[in-house]
């Protein structure tokens, strides 16, 4: 498997979120070319480089502002959070968060332990000392819009096959298999520990 990142701008480190953009491939030794397996996008974020408070930050950029319900007013995370990572607002020490926008695997490469790779290897090679991630479990598929699929660069027709309600519980169980915990206000916001 071969990795490729836009690799996080100047202007962006500066002001504390790098946005990152990744996708894999794999040789077909059948077709003899290299074949995409997947794509992930994440934003970084090192708070203590913020020149706005951290919701203010998230608010700014639209596909994050989901997040800004897991984070009180002063930024800190917010209560139940805490409970959900089974720790306290002491063990918290590193300024990094990882906000996990959007990790697609191709069809014919799903179950195959291709999501963990592709996770496992962002953090290893972009946010090796975050404490805990964010995610927003929101199925491609309710991305209807033509203009939507230019855009990630994908056809999403294969999932329309599946209510928003139906996509929405399915995607959430497979991270919670992963180890994320759902938030009791908004089931799609969800946290995992990652290095404690």
């Amino acid at each position: 498997m071969t990795y490729t990142y836009d690799s996080p701008s100047e202007k962006t480190d500066e002001c504390g979120m790098n946005t990152i953009d990744g996708f894999g491939t794999c040789f077909d030794f059948d077709d003899e070319k290299e074949k995409r397996v997947g794509t992930i996008s994440a934003l970084l974020v090192d708070t203590d480089k913020l020149s706005l408070p951290l919701r203010d930050a998230l608010d700014t950029q639209s596909d994050y502002s989901l997040f800004m319900n897991a984070f009180n007013s002063n930024g800190e995370l917010a209560e139940e959070a805490y409970t959900l990572l089974k720790c306290t607002r002491d063990d918290i020490y590193s300024p990094y968060i990882l906000m996990l926008d959007r990790l697609y695997i191709n069809p014919e490469y799903r179950a195959q332990g291709f999501a963990n790779i592709f996770f496992s290897d962002l953090i290893e090679n972009f946010a090796p000392s975050i404490q805990y991630s964010l995610l927003y479990a929101s199925p491609l598929q309710i991305m209807t819009d033509v203009e939507k699929e230019k855009i990630v660069k994908q056809n999403l027709g294969q999932f329309r096959h599946l209510s928003d309600e139906e996509a929405t519980k399915k995607l959430i169980s497979y991270y919670k298999n992963a180890g994320y915990s759902s938030f009791s206000y908004d089931k799609s916001l969800m946290i995992r520990k990652e290095n404690f």
